[in-house]
């Protein structure tokens, strides 16, 4: 729902962007809940990324190869993590982060801060082969060698937005267009993990589309019943593109051209950072009984986005 709330972001300390001392570190951490990585590389070497074989049923989920890992929330309770490993020289350095949480972004501003995206970093590599075959693993050979005790990736990850959720509102009256809504996913036919079992999580997303409601995108606004959505401020920032929203994009069931119409018992769903965003467009409708309430209120972490949800 970026970018009127957050999930997991970053911060890389490259180049002139000099990371917190420890002082600073325990601020961030109260304040933004942020997690310090300080990654050193253990010999001299070149810095090369393994990546993940378009057939490999992870890739779906990344492009830098990782492998699934135990880890451990408020030290007592198990949750599963993100273990990267990234190669300087012969030398295996491993990264664990949060599952929901990819290192594409922290690669790409450490060692190719001149290319927008990794997606373009892996088209230059494969045009200039840079890409080749290690221990039958694909790898990227980056060209950037280090020295013994240099930073390999050094960045913090700040937590998401977390909300109070309305669940008694819902009880007396019917969800209304424009609201952030929180739903399950274990009952939504398009939404399986990369082993074909229905996920079950709790989304948060703006609803667009009650029973009835026939929609179209014509970028960058979104139609509801032949006329530009109404209902909240976020989807006029959006059909004009004000500061960090980005307009809405024709994509999947609402791709050029095509119309949807809400069923019976559903409601439809999308996020505010349209070109990113995954929702009803690729996964389909939200069922009524999996609504559990409405986005009430930012109460961590304390930034300007602290308050009543919007």
């Amino acid at each position: 729902m970026y970018p009127t709330f957050y999930g997991m972001t970053s911060e890389v300390y490259a180049g002139d962007n000099k990371e917190p001392n420890l002082g600073e570190r325990i601020i961030r951490k109260i304040t933004l809940g942020a997690t310090h990585y300080d990654i050193k590389a253990p010999e001299a070497g070149e810095v090369i990324i393994p990546i993940f074989n378009p057939k490999d049923p992870l890739s779906a989920l990344g492009i830098i190869r990782f492998e699934k890992a135990r880890g451990w929330r408020w030290f007592i309770l198990p949750t599963p993590m993100r273990e990267y490993t990234i190669l300087v020289g012969s030398n295996p350095v491993k990264i664990k982060v949060p599952w929901d949480f990819r290192l594409e972004d922290i690669i790409q501003q450490t060692y190719f801060p001149e290319t927008p995206s990794f997606h373009q970093i892996l088209e230059n590599a494969a045009q200039q082969k840079q890409i080749e075959l290690l221990a039958n693993t694909p790898v990227i050979k980056t060209g950037k060698k280090l020295s013994k005790s240099q930073d390999v990736l050094n960045f913090d990850i700040l937590t998401g937005d977390m909300l109070f959720v309305d669940r008694f509102t819902y009880n007396f009256r019917y969800p209304k267009i424009g609201e952030p809504f929180v739903f399950k996913t274990v009952n939504i036919e398009g939404m399986k993990d990369f082993n074909g079992k229905p996920e079950d999580k709790y989304y948060i997303k703006r609803l667009v589309g009650i029973v009835g409601d026939v929609l179209e995108v014509e970028g960058p606004t979104l139609y509801r019943n032949g006329k530009p959505i109404e209902g909240s401020p976020i989807f006029d920032l959006n059909a004009n593109k004000v500061g960090l929203y980005p307009g809405y994009v024709a994509y999947k069931a609402l791709a050029p051209g095509r119309q949807v119409k809400v069923a019976e018992g559903y409601f439809y769903a999308m996020g505010d950072n349209s070109p990113y965003s995954a929702d009803s467009r690729s996964w389909g409708f939200v069922p009524e009984k999996e609504v559990i309430g409405k986005a009430f209120f930012i109460f961590y972490p304390f930034t300007k986005r602290w308050g009543f949800a919007k």
